[in-house]
């Protein structure tokens, strides 16, 4: 096999992922909002995802971002656009605020009221409310100062199956609140009621 001479490594853009956290923190939430871990995982069919309480740190619990690595290969403004997307999640989640129903798939005017005054313009879908994101100018021109030229050039991916290997019948069902699992070998309705959670289940 030909080495590669690429940077195949994600340590760097992990480590740009969460310099810009911090940034965004301080830049659009008063540096009030807490740690959370930033992760890069599969997830075909989103940009990224907010999770509560995913991580024990230190006998704590810490909430997780995370950035789908399907979709890494978009531009920086785009991905810092998602993180802030994802970062208004947690603000509303901090802050009690119920800015998305039916299992966490559907965004109401809550959260486009939070997002539009972090850099973000939000548009409305059929399927998933007030969710359609797109960088305001203000942020393309803040990314592009301070990361000028950096690109990810990389992502996952989404291969179904391999060659001559039939994919998989079932379907992988997780619960937004706490992590759960399940599958399932059709597409059903199924709620999370570990710890309480009373959450519709998402197919991954």
């Amino acid at each position: 096999m030909k080495k590669s001479t690429h940077n195949i490594y994600l340590s760097k853009d992990l480590s740009v992922l969460e310099e810009m956290f911090e940034k965004f923190n301080a830049k659009y939430f008063d540096s009030a909002l807490p740690n959370a871990v930033i992760t890069i995982q599969s997830r075909p069919g989103t940009h990224g995802h907010f999770a509560p309480d995913r991580w024990s740190v230190d006998k704590d619990f810490a909430p997780e971002i995370n950035l789908s690595a399907e979709s890494l290969g978009r531009d920086l403004v785009r991905a810092a656009a998602t993180l802030i997307h994802e970062m208004v999640h947690l603000y509303c989640h901090v802050n009690e605020i119920k800015d998305t129903s039916r299992g966490g798939r559907w965004h109401n005017k809550l959260f486009k009221r939070e997002a539009e005054v972090r850099g973000l313009i939000i548009d409305k879908s059929d399927s998933i409310g007030f969710s359609l994101t797109t960088p305001a100018p203000e942020l393309i021109s803040w990314v592009e100062k301070n990361y000028p030229g950096y690109e990810f050039g990389k992502s996952r991916r989404d291969i179904p199956h391999l060659a001559g290997v039939a994919a998989s019948s079932t379907r992988k069902y997780s619960c937004r609140a706490c992590g759960t699992s399940v599958r399932a070998t059709r597409e059903v309705s199924i709620k999370c009621m570990d710890k309480a959670c009373n959450t519709l289940m998402e197919i991954v």
